[in-house]
């Protein structure tokens, strides 16, 4: 079912699963309300547009880029993850497929990206995975991101945890999407202009975040 299709449907309808391009991505909206933290960041893409919601912020990189999203089953709550949402604003109707943390993100092959070869059902595209020999070498492909993260946001004068733990994860993301597995070294320091305090080198411990909890 194409996301045009899927949109004209009742609210709260969550279809298993749509193949979409990004064509633009919206300004990531966030903030704290009396339940908690929220956000929310809309996509444009083929056949209307998807509302992330709290999602952490989608890299504008991706546009040109086709995915294939998919909800979850399960047999206690059926299909979750994305639904139907005919939003009002302002006397008019806008409508979303709002897109939440359980939604499964399968991106096409980047060197065929938009012109995929059909597999399985002829619609959704491979996923791209790294294949890891051991736990001990993806511990050491973590440690090396995060020296990587932590050489990048002291040249850039970055302190504020919100946006080193987001460089962090934008590196995890660009890794694991070009199939690339650093070893177990440490970058070189690129010079920048001294500091009035000496920076600390020492190498940071990396965010938990599960590789099923990084959908980008």
């Amino acid at each position: 079912m194409e996301l045009s299709e899927i949109l004209r449907q009742p609210e709260g309808f969550t279809p298993p699963e749509v193949t979409v391009k990004i064509e633009k991505v919206y300004e990531r909206k966030s903030g704290e309300s009396s339940n908690g933290p929220w956000s929310f960041q809309d996509l444009q893409v083929t056949g209307g547009r998807l509302k992330l919601k709290g999602l952490p912020e989608f890299p504008k990189a991706r546009e040109g880029m086709t995915v294939t999203l998919k909800a979850n089953s399960s047999k206690q709550h059926g299909l979750t993850g994305m639904k139907v949402n005919h939003e009002q604003y302002q006397g008019k109707i806008y409508d979303k497929l709002v897109i939440t943390s359980s939604c499964k993100w399968e991106w096409a092959e980047p060197s065929r990206n938009g012109h995929s070869t059909p597999q399985g059902n002829g619609h959704a595209p491979r996923e791209t995975r790294i294949e890891h020999d051991s736990m001990d070498g993806y511990i050491d492909h973590l440690m090396s991101v995060a020296a990587l993260s932590n050489q990048i946001t002291t040249v850039l004068g970055i302190n504020e945890p919100a946006a080193m733990q987001a460089c962090f994860a934008t590196l995890c993301i660009d890794t694991k999407n070009r199939g690339i597995l650093l070893p177990k070294s440490l970058p070189k320091v690129v010079e920048s202009e001294p500091n009035s305090e000496p920076p600390d080198w020492a190498t940071p411990e990396p965010p938990e975040i599960a590789d099923e909890d990084i959908p980008f």
